[in-house]
């Protein structure tokens, strides 16, 4: 397995726990893989 696969992996569980942490975020799983810098966990 290459290594831009394990980070694409663990990219879609991050966004996927995001969304589940914060269900009521205006923040869409496809906004955090496509846009990652500009969230932030406070």
């Amino acid at each position: 397995m290459k290594l831009s696969h394990v980070q694409d992996i663990v990219s879609y569980r991050v966004a996927i726990w995001c969304k589940a942490k914060w269900p009521h975020s205006a923040t869409t799983v496809d906004e955090i893989l496509r846009l990652p810098d500009s969230i932030s966990l406070n």
